[in-house]
């Protein structure tokens, strides 16, 4: 066992500071803005979200598990 040890470094250097958890803070307090408000027009307008009426026609599955993928998303589908 007196073999010299393979260097066992962190790749990375390790995370400053403490978790945002843990801390009580809450991630979506401060002055962050929300999660998909990017997203939403700014006029507040009830545009579609996703897509327009072609979109379903327009998927295309490259793998199988795509295939797999767009059965579970296809709404006429039975459920599983």
């Amino acid at each position: 066992m007196d073999e010299p040890r393979a260097n066992n470094e962190p790749i990375e250097d390790p995370p400053t500071g403490g978790d945002q958890l843990s801390e009580g803070t809450s991630p979506t307090s401060g002055d962050a803005e929300p999660a998909g408000a990017a997203d939403s027009p700014a006029d507040g307008a009830d545009s579609p979200i996703g897509g327009d009426e072609t979109t379903e026609d327009e998927l295309d599955a490259d793998n199988p598990v795509e295939e797999d993928t767009l059965k579970t998303l296809d709404p006429d589908a039975p459920p599983a």
